[in-house]
C-alpha cells in the first residue's frame, strides 16, 4: 500500500516488471480513510482479513482512528532521548487510556535494555 505518488515512484523503479502489487489510495498522505477503503478492498478481493502492519506513530494512529488496530507490538528501550535536542519527535498514544490491554510482556533476559509489550484493541 502506498500513495498515488508513492506508486507513481514504485513504478519508475520496476515495480511493476518484479511483480509487486501495488495498491495506491491517496495522493501524498495515508490516513484513516484510505487505509480503511484499501482494508475494504484488500478483504473484497483477496479474502485478507488481518494485516501486519510495520510504521510510526503516524501510522499507527490512522490505524487506530480507522478501527482497524487489534494488536501492537511495541519494543521500548531504556534509553532515553532529549526531546528537545531534536525536532519532530513523535510520541505513540497511551494504549490503556484508548482501551487496550497489556496481553504480554517480557525481555530476553533480566539484564536486557529492551522490554517487549503486546497490546489488545479488539477482540478477533
Amino acid at each position: 500500500m502506498t500513495t498515488a505518488a508513492g506508486a507513481t515512484l514504485l513504478k519508475s523503479v520496476g515495480a511493476i516488471e518484479r511483480d509487486v502489487k501495488l495498491l495506491a489510495e491517496g495522493e501524498t498522505e495515508i490516513g484513516s480513510e484510505e487505509l480503511a477503503r484499501v482494508h475494504e478492498r484488500l478483504f473484497a478481493k483477496h479474502g485478507v482479513r488481518y494485516l501486519n502492519c510495520e510504521g510510526g506513530e503516524t501510522i499507527l494512529r490512522a490505524l487506530h482512528t480507522a478501527k482497524l488496530l487489534d494488536e501492537v507490538f511495541v519494543t521500548f528501550s531504556d534509553v532515553e532521548i532529549e526531546e528537545g535536542q531534536h525536532e519532530g519527535v513523535l510520541r505513540i498514544f497511551d494504549f490503556e487510556k484508548e482501551g487496550a490491554e497489556l496481553v504480554a510482556e517480557g525481555r530476553i533476559n533480566p539484564e536486557s535494555g529492551y522490554t517487549f509489550r503486546r497490546w489488545r484493541f479488539n477482540e478477533h
